[in-house]
């Protein structure tokens, strides 16, 4: 029973581990093309789309790299990559 349990908290840890880094490659991504720091906590899913609540300015300047964005995430994601920005 303890093996099972500690194997089970260990598929936990991995996969918060791999949305962290997920979390950390959106979050460069959009530093790196729009020069828009956007704090871990402004970031949400819903879906295949990414949230962002971030000022209007910086949401604009984001859609506006949206293209290279995406393609930067495609690269380092594969499927995982959001298809929105929101």
């Amino acid at each position: 029973m303890a093996d099972w349990l500690k194997n089970k908290l260990t598929g936990f840890r991995n996969l918060e581990a791999e949305q962290v880094a997920t979390r950390d490659i959106i979050l460069d991504t959009i530093f790196k093309y729009a020069g828009v720091r956007v704090p871990p906590g402004a970031l949400s899913w819903r879906g295949r789309a990414v949230c962002l609540k971030v000022k209007p300015l910086e949401k604009s300047e984001i859609i506006l790299k949206q293209k290279l964005i995406f393609q930067d995430w495609r690269k380092y994601l594969g499927k995982k990559a959001p298809d929105r920005i929101i």
